[in-house]
């Protein structure tokens, strides 16, 4: 499930949305950051050059032209410069480092009435040349008050305080987008037949108001629903009357081709009203299971014995283990039958036998019942649990069944918190898989 969510995560709606904040933020910062460093070099360019040169003058008038030694010596070790001097006559520095090779013609120079000044930073130092008189004073400053430790430190500062932003960021996102996932899960619940749930509905923006549609609309089709088949209930109960009638005059006619026509039709009227009355018993009795601990490979083999004298035979796959699940015995057994009824009818002559299956899965027991039969076509798969729906239109007797049997299972396995799937091939066969939850917590 985990790897699953991550698979769905580079396209959910959270990811794009936190993609485009992140980009967002991204180019705001770098438009401020732009906008603020070259305001900086406009207003700061003008009183740095008049601050340099200003500078440079006081630092030469200190030292005298040409300088002298003592006070030139007293003013770098005060400031911590390094000083260099070119004159007509003598060559002086107070260090034994060389001058580095700086192409000085490239830079612009500071003008001012006394001196020629130009200014640059090369590997990490700030130079500082003053040109008066065919003499010309070069200042190395001393270095920025930091180190690469400093460095390092503010480039952590900044990555934590860029991993806060974002983890405030995705706290925010996942709680603004919170309605979303209630209202898939919501639409996953109402897609499994659970009318009953409802979806948060917090909050005054549009996905409370989104939520507020889907309750409204899952309450409407509940109640369609209800009322159709309270109209079924109700009707069948009403036909059962005259339906004995009927049967109870058939007994007074004599034997005849009609009687026994319209006797035959008469049972099948009386079957598909006991089908009616039977599904509407097992909704309202849902949440009203017998619940025991229940073998189910022996429910199995239970089932499958009622089938075993009829082709193409029933063959089991039980490994040995602990089968056993909370469950109804007699409401398993309705499950099993039905299914193995439908595999054994609609299987061939060239058929193999039905295979039953048991299997552990986390998530509880798992029961798959497979035929080798004609196949259900992939339009009706999703509408094939469905009350009354059959994949054969023409309702012949041929045929038989009345469209309740699969629904019937569907109610039931609900009833249990289960599941029932199915898959099919045409012309290969149909696949129906329960999963009984151990706990009963499935859902």
């Amino acid at each position: 499930m985990i790897f699953a969510r991550l698979r769905r995560l580079p396209r959910s709606i959270f990811t794009k949305l936190l993609l485009v904040i992140l980009v967002a933020g991204i180019c705001l910062n770098f438009t401020l950051g732009a906008f603020f460093h070259h305001a900086y070099r406009r207003l700061a360019n003008s009183p740095l050059k008049r601050n340099l040169a200003q500078y440079a003058h006081l630092l030469v008038a200190d030292m005298g032209i040409p300088p002298d030694p003592a006070r030139a010596r007293r003013l770098a070790s005060e400031a911590g410069l390094l000083i260099w001097y070119h004159g007509p006559e003598r060559v002086w520095a107070n260090t034994r480092i060389s001058l580095p090779a700086i192409e000085w013609e490239d830079r612009r120079t500071i003008w001012s009435e006394r001196a020629a000044i130009r200014h640059v930073r090369h590997h990490g130092h700030f130079y500082l040349r003053y040109e008066i008189d065919a003499q010309r004073f070069t200042f190395r400053l001393a270095k920025p008050d930091f180190e690469a430790e400093d460095v390092v430190k503010g480039g952590l500062f900044i990555l934590a305080a860029l991993s806060i932003t974002l983890g405030l960021v995705f706290i925010f996102v996942r709680r603004i987008l919170k309605p979303v996932d209630h209202l898939t899960r919501g639409v996953h619940q109402v897609a499994a037949g659970r009318l009953d749930h409802r979806v948060p509905e917090t909050g005054v923006d549009e996905f409370s108001q989104l939520a507020r549609a889907f309750n409204q609309m899952t309450g409407r089709i509940k109640s369609s629903l209800e009322a159709r088949e309270q109209l079924l209930l109700d009707v069948s109960h009403e036909l059962r009357s005259p339906i004995t009638r009927m049967r109870v005059a058939l007994e007074f006619l004599p034997d005849s081709k009609a009687r026994a026509a319209l006797a035959e039709d008469v049972a099948a009227m009386d079957a598909l009203v006991g089908q009616i009355l039977e599904e509407a018993r097992t909704h309202h009795e849902a949440g009203q299971l017998d619940l025991i601990p229940l073998d189910l490979a022996a429910a199995v083999k239970t089932a499958a014995d009622g089938f075993s004298a009829r082709r193409p035979g029933v063959v089991l796959n039980i490994p040995e283990g602990d089968w056993q699940v909370p469950a109804d015995a007699a409401k398993v057994q309705t499950v099993l039958s039905n299914l193995l009824e439908n595999a054994i009818k609609y299987s061939t002559t060239d058929s193999g036998a039905v295979r039953v299956e048991l299997r552990h899965q986390a998530e509880g027991i798992e029961i798959r019942i497979r035929d080798e039969g004609v196949g259900i076509p992939p339009a009706d798969l999703e509408h094939i649990l469905e009350p009354f729906y059959r994949v054969d239109k023409s309702r012949t007797k041929a045929t038989g069944g009345y469209g309740l049997g699969l629904s019937l299972c569907h109610t039931i396995m609900q009833a249990h918190r289960g599941r029932i799937t199915i898959s099919s091939q045409m012309g290969r066969g149909t696949e129906v898989t329960l999963l009984f939850p151990i706990d009963g917590a499935l859902g």
